[in-house]
């Protein structure tokens, strides 16, 4: 007999219901947002400058 979990369902209800775990949840994924496009960002100045020093050097 398989039995289906129930417990992520009920929590997602639940925390649905309940606006300061809602907003918590949206604080959360605005800050992981925020740190993977900050991790973006810093990759593409490095890039850049990574680029800009090798055309230093090509000249």
């Amino acid at each position: 007999q398989l039995r289906v979990p129930t417990l992520p369902i009920h929590l997602l209800s639940s925390s649905t219901r309940s606006p300061i775990s809602l907003t918590l949840a949206s604080i959360l994924i605005l800050a992981s947002l925020n740190t993977f496009f900050g991790l973006i960002n810093s990759w593409c100045s490095a890039l850049q400058l990574v680029l800009a020093f090798t055309q230093t050097a090509a000249n």
